[in-house]
């Protein structure tokens, strides 16, 4: 077989590899699943800022970089909830806690490319719920 035959067969053959490639590569999801943080609604707490109250009711926040579902976990009392297809990059759910201490919440995303969590502490006081008005003490 001529060289310069050989060649040529050698350079068609690694064209096709990285069309191959390049056309598998563009189809494939073009980020993982994260999420960027996680907050929950200021409560408003006699002992100050960042105190939240058992009883009283406040909203969990993910910040998150793609439409898988999120799913929210307190560490004292299991499951919160699930939020599916997160839009505008948020998903929420409402987090009522039960008993005082330090609470720490999780945002979990489960993808293709791998598991994503956030937590955040918390602290929670014993609260007074008087309706429009749950103030933790």
């Amino acid at each position: 077989m001529n060289i310069r035959l050989r060649g040529a067969r050698i350079a068609v053959a690694a064209t096709a590899l990285g069309a191959a490639a390049l056309a598998i590569a563009s189809t494939a999801p073009a980020a993982s699943a994260d999420i960027t943080s996680v907050s929950v609604s200021s409560g408003l707490g006699i002992g100050g800022a960042g105190v939240y109250g058992t009883g009283c009711q406040y909203t969990v926040t993910a910040t998150v970089n793609s439409d898988d579902s999120v799913y929210f976990y307190d560490n004292l009392t299991g499951f919160l909830g699930m939020a599916t297809s997160p839009a505008y990059g948020t998903a929420q759910v409402s987090w009522t806690p039960v008993g005082p201490g330090v609470h720490t919440l999780s945002a979990v995303q489960f993808s293709y490319w791998g598991v994503a969590s956030r937590n955040i502490q918390v602290q929670v006081a014993p609260g007074l719920n008087f309706g429009s008005v749950c103030l933790a003490l």
